[in-house]
């Protein structure tokens, strides 16, 4: 077989690899999606439907659209139905807090990764460890403290206790020890004799100035891409009704939307 037919060959078997893995990622999608457009509350069983099988209820059902429902299939009596459940509300406040948590634990991990990464200060070490350690342990083990805390929050300040949406963004602020470790090592790979030569050149910057115009800078791809995994950590947690915001909203029966 001759070297250019070898590498036809070869071509050839990876697009149908990756043809036969891009439909098993697509096929499942869009099953679900004729589902939606299914009547009636039916598991998908196929990609394809009958004229009269198409319908929006459940799109407008979402969308928080009344629709009209057949009660009686014999006499054709409809009756409109109003969503009880506003989902794009509850879409804008798992925007609001993935969008403000991931910004704020992004800030403070930068910053505090920064200085240990660059300083060398008294237990810098032991802090470090003590922030290792922490990983060790699951965050279900703080739902008592979580909750505790918010609940005395709230009786001092209100707007930040219990079935609040700052209180829950707070709490997630908090888990920023692993950011910490992960910035902070790729702080350490940017060689520290920039920051030396930006400090004999210009001895009045300060070290916010350094971090800011140079490191910030040169961190950027990083800091996105633990944004955005914060962001989808987040807005997954809170989409899906998990432990914490459940936590946070325990006594959602009457604020919940």
């Amino acid at each position: 077989m001759k070297p250019s037919q070898r590498l036809l060959l070869k071509k050839i078997v990876a697009h149908g690899f990756l043809l036969v893995a891009l439909a098993l990622v697509v096929l499942p999608f869009l099953m679900v999606v004729i589902a939606s457009l299914r009547k009636g509350n039916f598991p998908p069983n196929g990609l394809w439907l009958n004229p009269n099988q198409w319908s929006f209820e459940h799109w407008k059902y979402v969308l928080n659209i009344p629709y009209s429902e057949i009660v009686n299939p014999s006499t054709g009596e409809t009756r409109v139905v109003q969503p009880p459940t506003p989902p794009l509300h509850w879409l804008w406040n798992s925007v609001i807090v993935s969008a403000v948590s991931s910004a704020g634990i992004i800030f403070l991990s930068s910053t505090a990764a920064y200085a240990f990464a660059r300083m060398r200060f008294k237990f810098r070490g032991h802090i470090l460890q003590s922030l290792l350690l922490l990983q060790m342990f699951p965050a279900v083990l703080a739902l008592t403290a979580y909750y505790t805390i918010l609940d005395s929050l709230g009786r001092q300040v209100e707007w930040l206790g219990l079935n609040t949406l700052p209180g829950l963004i707070l709490i997630y602020l908090a888990g920023v020890s692993t950011n910490i470790w992960m910035i902070k090592g790729y702080f350490d790979t940017i060689p520290p004799g920039m920051e030396e030569s930006a400090r004999i050149g210009h001895p009045q910057n300060l070290d916010v100035g350094r971090w800011r115009k140079l490191t910030t800078p040169r961190t950027r791809k990083a800091l996105g891409s633990f944004c955005c995994a914060c962001g989808l950590e987040w807005r997954a947690n809170y989409g899906n009704v998990s432990t914490l915001p459940a936590l946070c909203y325990w006594r959602a029966d009457e604020r919940w939307y």
